[in-house]
């Protein structure tokens, strides 16, 4: 997860093919939902990879840190731009995607209030989800 520079993946070995890396760059962010977090970027600081290893084992590949790119890939203000964008960009997409969980919950209430508790439900369920992402990602 996170920022992978230009020829480092190979989607065609995903499906059993080769060929050459993809001329692409590419970006996949997720919450900072891992108390880890901090412990990794600092041992990756310190060089201390094996580490981060077994920190990186246990979670989940969905839970593991945003990698960003850094100041060898692209110059000190680019790489602060481009993780601050990036980090105002999630959380702005959160806020939008409860608005829109809310709106369907609305309409679904306005065209059959049978399923009132499952509609409730899922409303609560959105809002407890993003309340935590927004809160860990205050902690970072």
């Amino acid at each position: 997860r996170g920022y992978s520079p230009m020829c480092t993946e190979n989607f065609a070995s995903l499906i059993g093919d080769d060929g050459p890396n993809d001329l692409v760059r590419k970006f996949r962010v997720g919450p900072v939902i891992n108390k880890d977090q901090k412990k990794i970027e600092a041992e990756k600081e310190k060089g201390l990879d094996e580490e981060v290893t077994e920190i990186e084992k246990k979670l989940s590949c969905l839970l593991r840190p945003n990698v960003w790119p850094t100041k060898d890939v692209w110059d000190e203000d680019s790489v602060a731009y481009f993780r601050t964008s990036i980090e105002a960009f999630y959380k702005e997409s959160c806020r939008v995607s409860r608005g829109v969980v809310h709106a369907m919950c609305d309409g679904l209430l306005q065209a059959n209030n049978e399923n009132t508790d499952n509609i409730d439900l899922l409303r609560s369920s959105i809002d407890a989800l993003l309340k935590s992402l927004m809160m860990s990602n205050n902690n970072e």
